[in-house]
């Protein structure tokens, strides 16, 4: 048949090797197995495997393969045509699997299937009789850098198939053949990959698999509605669309970071992109703003089944917050989530970066009390571990190798080798194997068809470990610590809490504006790319501190004042330019207080584009203008613009006027008095002269 004469030039090949040092003297002829090509040779081609279903199969299904050849040599090549390949021998373990993930191409031996009639073999460029397949019309050579499509496929069992009889973990691929010009007939690449051959009778035992599903991204909104670019509305359509998908199937659980929720509900309501402070808004966001929307419909929904976890908010690097003395950054992003918020409630869990912890941070992490922490570098391979030796098992040991593809050569991580590699494990593990998914690669792998495999939820793993060893670290990864990065962190801090209290909401923790922000700072998205962390940081403290220069909320006072009274009331104006409310006080410093004095207001509530007028108290001792510096404040007393002068001039005049009314009624009636007195003593001296006449 069409696998026969290849199968009997192997074994012939074989038993000459064998027998070589007994037949020919040393140093004589030497014999090469026809899978094995020269060195110089396995350059010729790259060979890439664009497309490889099923993954997972039994009897009576087909293998297909679609891909491309490209010349990477210096030669042309003639007669090329790609071959399947298969090795029938079954992988039943771990052990196996990782040595024939680390095999050189050549090996196994394998064999190669020789029908083009089954659609075993595809002719690339013109073969005698046999017209390319690649190029309509025929093509002689495929030229240096030049690339031609292949598609092969093969039956999984039976006559002419692929071998694979027995249930396991099977190396499959393609090799292309060709002669270089000048050269002889060889092979000239190949490519593997790895098929999951299942029982006929559908019984399959494996260890539980689980995929934890993280939802985050790099932080970009630096205003209530301003972004610095829009890459969450095309990670909406892309990766964190592929995340959802995944999260939603049944199983898996969800890890999700608060500041995305936020930042999402910010573009649903109407969201502008500013590259920089003050430049012209991006075109129209509407798209954005629906995605967005339609993305948190969907949150929604899978937060309500359960199996999820919130993160910090920001996702902060424990190891970098730790290891640079702000763990506190870590623990105020863990805060409880206020009421209302979408992920309120829910149990916090930890996603080190990289699944990596340091004694510093595995510290921070016991602070935190998580009732979840995903570690990949542990000294026991125990897929759950206790975080503390008395406390309950809260740690899953995630495995980073999942998502590494199929052997080489490369390349090796096209999607449907990554989703091979990864069935391969799973199917063949003795622990339990944990998966943290990031990536639309990743999370597309985890969605590719496993009939045979179901998904054990998180919190069953958990539940089961009663023996559960407590966590210890393999080794620690080199400890962080970049002042730089955390100088400009504290520098913003302050003022953060101080545009916190200006524009927290009932009953909010006005705090967590700074928790928020300073999260993110630190965030593991960054990569610890300290320069965009940076400049994130930077636009955020200008967007969001603009408010404590006076430029959206102003204090409005009359430059002069007259009082009259003791108690005169002076009034000063609170307006509010921006689109929330904000809370303040005014507080005045005198240049002379015991003079004149002006009472501090109580904290007032200003609504979004509104004004209020608060009238304060003088309190005059004394005659005379005074210098008075007014002061709009956050509750707290941090300053809020610049402080505004005014004059306020005490005068008595009212009462002095009093005063002299009254004394000149007084002198008056004196007046009266004395000379009613004057007219009746000389009426009494006159009427005592005509009596003595």
């Amino acid at each position: 048949m069409g696998r026969l004469p290849y199968v009997l030039g192997a074994v012939l090949a074989v038993v000459l090797l064998a027998l070589g040092p007994l037949l020919v003297p040393s140093g004589g002829l030497s014999l090469v197995p026809p899978a094995h090509a020269a060195p110089a040779a396995e350059q010729a081609v790259t060979v890439r495997i664009e497309h490889a279903a099923p993954v997972s199969g039994s009897a009576g299904q087909r293998l297909r393969m679609v891909g491309t050849v490209k010349n990477t040599g210096g030669v042309s090549l003639r007669e090329v045509q790609a071959h399947v390949w298969s090795d029938s021998a079954a992988i039943t373990t771990p052990e196996g699997l990782e040595a024939a993930r680390r095999s050189p191409p050549e090996q196994p031996l394998g064999a190669r299937l020789l029908s083009p009639e089954l659609g075993n073999v595809f002719t690339i460029t013109d073969v005698g009789s046999q017209i390319s397949q690649s190029f309509p019309g025929g093509r002689l050579t495929l030229d240096p850098g030049q690339s031609a499509p292949f598609t092969v496929e093969a039956a999984i069992t039976g006559e002419d198939s692929l071998g694979l009889d027995a249930p396991g973990v099977h190396l499959v691929g393609v090799h292309v053949r060709g002669i270089p010009l000048g050269q002889e007939n060889q092979t000239l690449g190949r490519a593997r990959t790895f098929f999951v051959r299942t029982p006929d009778d559908g019984a399959v035992r494996h260890a539980p698999s689980t995929a934890v599903v993280q939802l985050s991204s790099r932080p970009s909104r630096v205003g209530e509605k301003v972004f610095v670019d829009d890459h969450l509305a095309g990670e909406l359509q892309g990766r964190l669309a592929d995340l959802m998908t995944l999260a939603e199937q049944p199983g898996t659980a969800l890890l999700v970071d608060p500041t995305l929720v936020d930042s999402l509900q910010a573009m649903a309501a109407g969201y502008q992109v500013r590259a920089a402070k003050g430049s012209t808004p991006q075109a129209s966001t509407t798209a954005g703003s629906r995605l967005a929307k339609d993305f948190l419909a969907r949150v929604e929904a899978r937060v309500a089944k359960g199996q999820t976890w919130r993160l910090p908010a920001g996702t902060p690097d424990l190891a970098l917050a730790a290891g640079s003395g702000h763990a506190r950054v870590v623990a105020d992003a863990a805060a409880p989530l206020p009421d209302g918020h979408l992920l309120a409630g829910r149990p916090l869990a930890l996603a080190p970066a990289g699944g990596l912890l340091d004694e510093a941070s595995l510290v921070a992490a016991r602070n935190l009390s998580p009732s979840l922490v995903l570690v990949s570098d542990t000294a026991s391979t125990a897929a759950v571990q206790k975080l503390t030796a008395d406390g309950p098992a809260a740690v899953v040991r995630v495995r980073t190798d999942l998502f590494n593809g199929a052997p080489g050569p490369e390349p090796s991580t096209t999607p449907d080798q990554v989703a091979a590699g990864l069935q391969a494990q799973q199917f063949l593990a003795r622990e339990p194997v944990v998966s943290l998914v990031t990536t639309t690669e990743q999370a597309r792998a985890e969605t590719t068809a496993a009939p045979w495999r179901t998904r054990t939820p998180v919190t069953s793993l958990l539940s089961s470990a009663d023996q559960a060893p407590k966590l210890a670290l393999a080794k620690a990864p080199s400890r962080v610590n970049d002042q730089a990065w955390m100088a400009a962190l504290d520098a913003a801090e302050g003022e953060l809490a101080a545009r916190g209290e200006l524009t927290a909401r009932q009953g909010e923790d006005p705090h967590r504006l700074g928790h928020q922000v300073l999260g993110q700072a630190l965030s593991s998205e960054w990569g610890r790319h300290r320069g965009q962390a940076l400049s994130w940081l930077a636009r955020v403290r200008e967007e969001q501190t603009q408010v404590l220069s006076g430029a959206p909320v102003r204090l409005h006072v009359v430059e002069d004042f007259v009082t009259s009274g003791p108690e005169q009331q002076v009034p000063v104006t609170i307006s509010n330019g921006l689109d929330e409310t904000v809370h303040a006080k005014v507080v005045f410093t005198s240049e002379n207080p015991q003079r004149i004095q002006v009472r501090d207001s109580a904290v007032h509530s200003v609504g979004p584009g509104e004004r209020t007028t608060v009238k304060m108290v003088v309190d005059a001792r004394a005659n005379g203008p005074v210098g008075v510096q007014a002061q709009l404040v956050t509750p707290q007393g941090t300053p809020v613009g610049p402080p505004r002068n005014l004059t306020v001039t005490a005068t008595q005049a009212g009462r002095v006027g009093w005063l002299i009314i009254i004394c000149s009624g007084v002198v008056f009636l004196a007046g009266t008095a004395v000379r009613i007195r004057q007219v009746q003593r000389e009426r009494r001296e006159s009427a005592n002269v005509t009596g003595a006449r």
